[in-house]
């Protein structure tokens, strides 16, 4: 599928605040009550460094409301001009320890006497909100992970940028592997040049390993450190990053100088890469996806061991359904993000991976920067 088909195909998809008040209108709700920093994002597509406690309330009309600790609301509301931003707590940064505390009587003052549906990724807090303001508590979690499923093309394009600048930082760590390099460089250059790229902070992690260090796979079993590249040794670097709320995630492996048996098996991995992207379609099953990459992979490297998931979902959190595990049934629906990696190791010598971020389409996984493209 062409990026500009996908793009009027996904286009299709109801955007999400429509499908968030349709569930809560059927489950007899006046308005929800969203808490914490996840919901900001996929709400409004706020984030910030050092953002305090935030809660976003959506009425059963579509009206959005939006609580921040007062030192906050000016860049609230620059960023999120369709929500009405009010303030709570006390001015100063860092001064009020009971910030939080002070939330809960505003928020409750701007709620009705229906039933409130709530979620919130700080415990306690929506049910403190719901008692002060005497209405009945409906949890809704289950309706946020379904709205969450599916991305609208605002939530593709801020996870392509994503996975755009996690590229960035992957070309820091080729242009850094040479003999000599440490581990903790390759991963301090590549964290520098996404974060010059974006011209701002941007939350960070990456496995980032050298040499027999690689076929550890990843943290905690193994993190970056001192240890120092040699010629011919394999580097390993998974890059995960938030820009604007969302995130991104790719694989990549590097060689350092030659080594001929690690290069074939690089380019044997990407092709189960490419293999399984194809699969990416709608009524296709998580567990059969990582079937199809494990058996390729013993088919292919004999001798060599996967013991990973071959994929996960992308969008607030950096680790979310659906997952491509034998465990996972999830069956796969169109505007689905998924970050696919397979991967072959072989103990106490190097491991390969490589990963990109695909979106669901009945053609097969589209690249999100296939889109980002198509539109610039």
């Amino acid at each position: 599928m062409e990026a500009t088909a996908a793009t009027r195909s996904l286009a299709t998809i109801a955007p999400r605040l429509d499908r968030l008040v349709a569930g809560i209108r059927d489950r007899g709700c006046d308005a929800a009550l969203l808490i914490g920093p996840t919901h900001a994002a996929h709400i409004l597509a706020y984030q910030r460094v050092w953002s305090g406690p935030i809660a976003v309330i959506v009425a059963a009309d579509g009206e959005i409301t939006m609580l921040a600790p007062v030192y906050e609301v000016e860049a609230a509301r620059g960023q999120c001009p369709t929500a009405t931003v009010i303030g709570y707590g006390e001015p100063g940064f860092g001064l009020d320890l009971s910030s939080v505390q002070k939330m809960i009587p505003v928020a409750a003052s701007k709620l009705g006497r229906g039933r409130l549906a709530t979620a919130s990724d700080l415990p306690g807090l929506a049910e403190a909100v719901a008692a002060e303001a005497r209405v009945e508590q409906v949890p809704i979690d289950d309706l946020i992970h379904d709205v969450r499923l599916i991305k609208d093309l605002d939530e593709l394009h801020r996870i392509g940028r994503s996975f755009e600048l996690s590229l960035v930082a992957q070309s820091a760590v080729e242009a850094g592997a040479r003999p000599g390099a440490a581990e903790i460089e390759l991963y301090s250059a590549a964290q520098s040049a996404a974060q010059v790229e974006a011209g701002e902070a941007v939350d960070f992690g990456s496995d980032m390993l050298v040499g027999a260090r690689t076929a550890e796979v990843c943290g905690p079993v193994a993190v970056p450190g001192r240890q120092r590249a040699e010629q011919g040794d394999v580097i390993v670097a998974d890059i995960a990053l938030r820009y604007q709320g969302y995130w991104g995630d790719t694989a990549r492996t590097f060689i350092v100088g030659d080594n001929d048996e690690a290069a074939e098996v690089r380019a044997s991995i990407s092709e189960v890469l490419d293999d399984a992207a194809e699969h990416l379609r709608p009524g296709a099953r998580g567990c059969d996806v990582f079937a199809r990459i494990a058996s390729e992979i013993a088919r292919r490297h004999p001798g060599s061991t996967f013991p990973h998931h071959g994929g996960h979902g992308l969008g607030v959190t950096g680790f979310e359904d659906p997952h491509l595990i034998p465990a996972d049934t999830t069956v796969l629906e169109e505007g689905m993000v998924v970050a696919v990696e397979p991967g072959a190791y072989f103990a106490g010598r190097f491991g390969v991976r490589e990963e990109n971020n695909y979106v669901v389409t009945a053609d097969g996984g589209l690249d999100l920067r296939t889109i980002l493209a198509s539109e610039r």
